[in-house]
């Protein structure tokens, strides 16, 4: 399993409620020693329930997500559920939370991930998957960023060599 190299900020986002992202939360904390900040919830939370329930907000929110998305190591992670599980660990969990709005709410995140500001995102189904394989996965996604950013700065690098070469 991948270790990563640098502190992330995670934002779990969920398409509704009782898309597993506590859970993964609490699972990720623990395979990685609680290394990361991890985030329950942000910015597409709370532009997706202002729509929602008619609250007006102002669009600061994309220059937040512009903000939060200039740290290098920050990465979204947009989790769905079927309608079908979100209902039964509704009826588990039995907090209020309305599974019929369960399209309502996906539609909504949908619109607000589409023309968020953020870059690295993962989108994980858990009715799809196992929670080791979605740890897996954000920690697959991690390499590869971090990697990215390595050959990046390398590529720099170079060209700033390069230039006094001459």
């Amino acid at each position: 399993m991948y270790k990563p190299k640098n502190k992330w900020i995670i934002t779990f986002e969920g398409s509704s409620d009782c898309t597993g992202k506590t859970t993964l939360i609490n699972e990720f904390n623990k395979v990685t020693n609680y290394s990361h900040l991890l985030r329950d919830r942000g910015t597409l939370s709370t532009r997706a329930y202002a729509r929602k329930f008619g609250r007006e907000i102002e669009d600061d929110f994309q220059q937040i997500e512009s903000f939060i998305n200039s740290y290098p190591y920050h990465l979204l992670v947009y989790l769905t559920a079927s309608k079908e599980d979100v209902k039964k660990r509704q009826s588990i969990k039995n907090d209020g939370y309305d599974a019929n709005d369960y399209d309502i709410d996906k539609s909504l995140f949908d619109k607000c991930l589409a023309t968020s500001k953020y870059k690295k995102i993962i989108k994980l189904n858990s009715s799809e998957m196992t929670i080791n394989e979605e740890i897996e996965k954000i920690l697959d996604d991690i390499q590869f960023y971090e990697l990215a950013d390595d050959i990046k700065k390398e590529i720099n690098n170079y060209i700033e060599r390069k230039k006094y070469a001459r």
